[in-house]
């Protein structure tokens, strides 16, 4: 079994490397001594990120990049390609979320359509967001399941954060393609994340943030350990897991989901 436990000069391909998850996580693996090649489609922030990177002696690329269009993805692989000769590690960080509202059936298919390009066909609080991230876990199952199977020493893994994350992906409408454009008109206003975290202390639950170091420090530990499941310490969301396990085996109903919307919805200020 294939195991990368020296990173000292191996190379990093970040997507969604500007900010949030994606940028600790380069600079975690900068720490480390690699090299690093951060991908995003907003320039401005991914040169922000990669001067800070560089002021810190961390050897960088960054390169803008659209997960939603292909020959942009190839382009990203040549030119980290030719600038450092292999990669070693590929995080499929980007991502969008938090641009719906409503039941699912009321989604706009625009919405649907960029979450899909962005968050599964990129590899990367409505149904679009969890939707297309459970596509990426059985895709990444899958991809773990081959690179088995043809013993090529590549290596696939899944990143659970876990806890409440300040990051840009409960903004992600600020940066929506005009391609994926709403086609309907929305009756609630956009998310912010001093909303969201509003309505959670208006309802008595106070948010603490999780560090978005040790979220990187989970991937790097992950990586030695060569953890399929990178996860934090056990939370009170493991729960929904069993229940979903349990649910699976006894043929019954998804009464766990309705449990954690429900409370969600009445975190928001009460049932539609």
């Amino acid at each position: 079994m294939a195991t990368m436990n020296d990173l000292q000069g191996k190379v990093a391909v970040v997507t969604g490397g500007a900010g949030g998850i994606g940028r600790a996580m380069a600079r975690r693996f900068g720490q480390e001594g690699m090299k690093v090649v951060l991908a995003d489609v907003l320039a401005e922030p991914l040169d922000e990120a990669i001067r800070a990177l560089k002021d810190e002696g961390i050897e960088s690329l960054g390169v803008v990049t659209d997960v939603t269009d292909y020959s942009s993805v190839e382009s990203l692989a040549k030119e980290a390609l030719d600038r450092f000769g292999a990669v070693h590690v590929v995080c499929n960080n980007a991502g969008t979320g938090a641009v719906s509202e409503g039941y699912m059936w009321e989604h706009d298919l625009a919405d649907w359509r960029w979450g899909i390009d962005v968050n599964v066909l990129g590899g990367a609080a409505t149904a679009v967001y969890p939707m297309t991230k459970a596509a990426v876990l059985c895709l990444t199952e899958s991809l773990y399941t081959h690179l088995e199977m043809t013993g090529t020493g590549v290596r696939a893994h899944v990143l659970f954060p876990g806890g409440f994350l300040n990051t840009g992906i409960w903004e992600s409408w600020r940066h929506r393609p005009t391609q994926y454009a709403a086609t309907q008109e929305r009756h609630t206003p956009d998310t912010t994340l001093d909303k969201v975290v509003d309505r959670f202390e208006s309802a008595g639950v106070h948010i603490e943030f999780t560090p978005l170091e040790t979220v990187a420090d989970q991937v790097i530990e992950g990586i030695r350990a060569d953890n399929f499941w990178m996860m934090g310490p056990p939370a009170p969301s493991d729960q929904v897991v069993s229940k979903k396990a349990a649910s699976i085996l006894a043929r019954g109903e998804p009464d766990y989901l309705v449990d954690v919307l429900s409370k969600a919805a009445d975190t928001e200020g009460g049932k539609r």
